[in-house]
């Protein structure tokens, strides 16, 4: 899994500074999450250019970051997670 926020998110702003998460975490049948544990983070900058795309749809700002870091995106789903680890 991985978290993505921004820090901090400054709207109009040229760039936006991202820290990605890269999280091992459990979910059971129900979608609940358990276990989750900070596995490494890494900051990522993207410009107003490149987050023009972004819009409402969050898997957009998942496949920029993972394009980013050299890598992409194979399935996304959102979960509800009672706590905040990070």
């Amino acid at each position: 899994m991985i978290s993505i926020k921004a820090r901090p998110y400054v709207a109009g702003g040229s760039s936006i500074n991202f820290e990605v998460n890269f999280i091992s975490a459990t979910v059971d049948a129900s979608g609940n999450v358990s276990n989750m544990q900070n596995v490494s983070s890494s900051p990522v900058t993207l410009t107003s250019t490149e987050l023009a795309t972004w819009g409402v749809d969050d898997t957009v700002l998942f496949n920029l970051v993972a394009a980013k870091l050299g890598t992409g995106v194979t399935v996304t789903a959102t979960y509800t997670v009672q706590d905040q680890l990070f």
